[in-house]
């Protein structure tokens, strides 16, 4: 059986595409050697999927989440080129977005749940100098029309 997310990709393939990393090819080379794999192996793939593999338009950004500990400590790089093709933002800045939005009810109810399952983020806005640019760009992001996620595209007839 598969998963939950899984199944959902795949009734969405018009919308929502895997990427395959280098990252994650590591990652399954050190989990059959047994080896414990890197905490930020999420951020590492998101960078290598933005530097390498995305394609956006001249105006377009992709939006890194990540925690503000992971960004500040992190073994991975980030670039000056990167960040001419990414807004770095902490899941917190997100969940504000989200909220302001109306996307969701509660970003307090979400991390409380998050804790609750054993995951300790930072409740901070880690990137304070960019926080704001954070806010507004999840704010359009997620202000734009919605597709009706069911229904198939039309094609020309």
């Amino acid at each position: 059986m598969l998963s939950a997310p899984t199944q959902w990709v795949q009734g969405h393939s018009q919308q929502v595409y895997p990427l395959v990393t280098q990252t994650f090819a590591d990652h399954l080379a050190m989990l059959d050697a047994g080896l414990k794999t890197p905490r930020d192996l999420g951020e590492r793939a998101a960078i290598e999927a933005i530097r390498h593999t995305l394609v956006l338009a001249k105006d377009e950004r992709a939006i890194f989440i990540t925690e503000d500990d992971r960004l500040l400590t992190g073994t991975y790089v980030v670039l000056n080129l990167d960040r001419d093709r990414m807004i770095s933002i902490t899941t917190w800045d997100f969940l504000e977005g989200l909220e302001e939005a109306h996307r969701i009810n509660s970003a307090e109810e979400v991390y409380r749940r998050a804790e609750d399952a054993g995951r300790l983020a930072s409740r901070r806005a880690g990137l304070a100098a960019s926080h704001e640019r954070a806010i507004a760009a999840v704010k359009g992001l997620l202000r734009r029309p919605r597709d009706e996620p069911d229904r198939e595209p039309e094609t020309g007839r």
